[in-house]
C-alpha cells in the first residue's frame, strides 16, 4: 500500500467517525440516545412492525429491542398494540414523530453542509469512485470466501 492509498483510507474512516459524532450529537439533542434515534427512524419508515421484526431488520437481540422499547414508550415517543397474545405492533406517538420531522431535518441540514462546497460534477466523480471502491471491496470478499489471494 502506498501513502497515497493510506492517506485516502485515513480520510475515509475520519470522515466516517466525524459524520457518526455529529448525528450522534445531533440525536442526543432530540432527547433520545443514538442507539434508541436509531429505532425511532426505523419505526417512522415502518409503522405497525412487531418487535421481532424490528430485531431482526436491525439486526439487535429480542432482549435489547425489548428494553429500548419500554424505555421509549415511557418516555412518551412510541405505543406499542397488541395483535395477540405474543406479538406487540410498534407505531410512533405524536412526540415520536415530532422527533422524527425534526432529526430528519437536521441530518439534511447536515448533508447539506456536507457537499457546500462540491460541483454536481465533483459530486458525481466522488460518486463514482466511492462506487467502484465498494465494488472492489465485494470482489475482494468474493475471493476471500472462495480462498484466493491477490
Amino acid at each position: 500500500m502506498n501513502s497515497i492509498d493510506r492517506e485516502l483510507i485515513d480520510k475515509l474512516r475520519m470522515f466516517d467517525r466525524t459524520h457518526k459524532k455529529t448525528l450522534s450529537s445531533v440525536a442526543e439533542k432530540t432527547g433520545v440516545y443514538h442507539s434508541q434515534h436509531r429505532m425511532l427512524m426505523f419505526i417512522s419508515r415502518n409503522a405497525g412492525i412487531s418487535q421481532r421484526e424490528l430485531s431482526k431488520m436491525l439486526g439487535i437481540s429480542p432482549a435489547a429491542v425489548a428494553g429500548a422499547v419500554k424505555a421509549l414508550e415511557n418516555e412518551g415517543f412510541i405505543k406499542r398494540t397488541p395483535v395477540d397474545l405474543r406479538t406487540n405492533s410498534v407505531f410512533l406517538t405524536e412526540k415520536g414523530e415530532n422527533v422524527v420531522n425534526e432529526s430528519v431535518s437536521i441530518f439534511e441540514r447536515i448533508d447539506k453542509s456536507i457537499f457546500a462546497d462540491f460541483s454536481e460534477s465533483e459530486q458525481e466523480m466522488l460518486l463514482f469512485f466511492l462506487s467502484k471502491m465498494i465494488d472492489n471491496l465485494h470482489k475482494y470478499n468474493e475471493n476471500e470466501q472462495k480462498g484466493e489471494k491477490k
